[in-house]
């Protein structure tokens, strides 16, 4: 009670403390719980009712209560164990996970968001990474980087796995970030090629499709390169 209330006629006609405050037998006013800890009204202790929840904070300058879900949300790529007393709370989520300031992230580094398949994350991060075009997530492991592939074949952004160029079709600039390209008539490539062969001397493309291999001319017939 202070000079301004009216308390009585028992010591239970006081005035209760605020959520997230304490008081002492005898006080005149109200003190903040103490860091980590958050308050239901009329607590008697500096540690109030309790830790603050997991993935969550708060500090003496802070409010906390009346539950242990009202402490504040750790900061993005974080996560707490209870009765955290700062914003970075216990420490950075582990390699693969992330949290943002609405998650509520913990009691582990491992109780993180895990990243999905075709994603990556280092340590403490709010977001994970997409694999780029020309990268894939070979192992489905979030934890590790992505992957470059090889010549000859192709991923788009977020790929769990690299894709080999049809025959027919050759990744002619030998960058795994752009689509295979299609083989001119008069030429013919195999899977997972860079180039595309034009069709030999005395041979021809007689279907007119790349994907098959060039023909021998019959007896009585000829023709020159690239020939369709």
């Amino acid at each position: 009670s202070t000079i301004t209330d009216i308390s009585g006629p028992t010591a239970d006609d006081c005035v209760a403390c605020d959520a997230g405050k304490y008081s002492a037998p005898g006080a005149n006013n109200c003190i903040a719980c103490d860091a980590g800890r958050y308050g239901a009204p009329g607590a008697s202790t500096s540690a109030c009712s309790g830790d603050c929840a997991a993935g969550r904070y708060s500090t003496v300058a802070d409010i906390s209560g009346p539950t242990a879900d009202d402490c504040i949300v750790c900061d993005a790529g974080k996560y707490g164990a209870p009765g955290a007393a700062t914003s970075a709370c216990s420490g950075d989520c582990a390699t693969g996970r992330y949290s943002t300031v609405t998650d509520v992230s913990g009691p582990t580094a491992d109780d993180c968001v895990a990243c999905d398949a075709g994603e990556y994350s280092a340590a403490g991060q709010a977001a994970c990474t997409q694999c780029a075009a020309g990268e894939a997530d070979l192992d489905f492991d979030p934890a590790s980087a992505c992957e470059s592939c090889s010549s000859g074949y192709y991923s788009a952004v977020g790929s769990t796995a690299c894709t080999e160029c049809a025959s027919g079709l050759a990744d002619t600039d030998a960058s795994a970030s752009t689509p295979c390209v299609p083989c001119g008539a008069g030429s013919y490539t195999a899977s997972g090629q860079v180039s595309c062969h034009a069709c030999a001397a005395g041979t021809a493309g007689s279907d007119a499709t790349p994907s098959t291999p060039c023909e021998a001319c019959l007896s009585g017939y000829y023709a020159g390169s690239e020939a369709v």
